[in-house]
């Protein structure tokens, strides 16, 4: 462990998708894991996202509620559960990092959530961006 990096301490490790074949240290072609790597954050966080949870909520559901609120009217209110969704999100499924916020973004039928967090234990801060369009599902 003494010369394990502090991302890889964090983050862990793991496969990434989409898959992608790489050559190893012997020259063999295959798929191999990552170590430390923020990008098995940001799979992860997309899987949550991406996984909408059904009418009957569950607190075991695995996903997010973040969907069922986009198609509201852009108000104060909207923009507050959307963070609220979010933050259980992130505290349920990604122990990893620490939800800061959201801002909501429209263009045309698009709405973009550009959110933002923090790895553990390093304090560094990263955003992410959630796309929805309207006319496209």
């Amino acid at each position: 462990m003494e010369n394990q990096s502090i991302y890889e301490a964090l983050i862990g490790s793991g496969v990434l998708f989409p898959i992608i074949l790489t050559e190893n240290s012997r020259g063999e072609k295959g798929w191999y894991p990552v170590k430390g790597d923020l990008k098995l954050i940001e799979n992860n966080l997309e899987a949550v996202f991406l996984h909408q949870i059904g009418t009957k909520f569950r607190e075991e559901d695995f996903g997010s509620r973040v969907w069922e609120c986009l198609e509201e009217q852009n108000t104060q209110a909207q923009s507050f559960i959307i963070n609220q969704f979010m933050r259980e999100a992130f505290e349920n499924w990604e122990s990893r990092i620490t939800y800061k916020g959201t801002k909501i973004q429209r263009e045309s039928s698009k709405i973009n959530l550009i959110f933002t967090y923090v790895l553990t234990d390093t304090n560094s801060s990263r955003d992410g961006i959630l796309t929805y369009d309207i006319e496209n599902k």
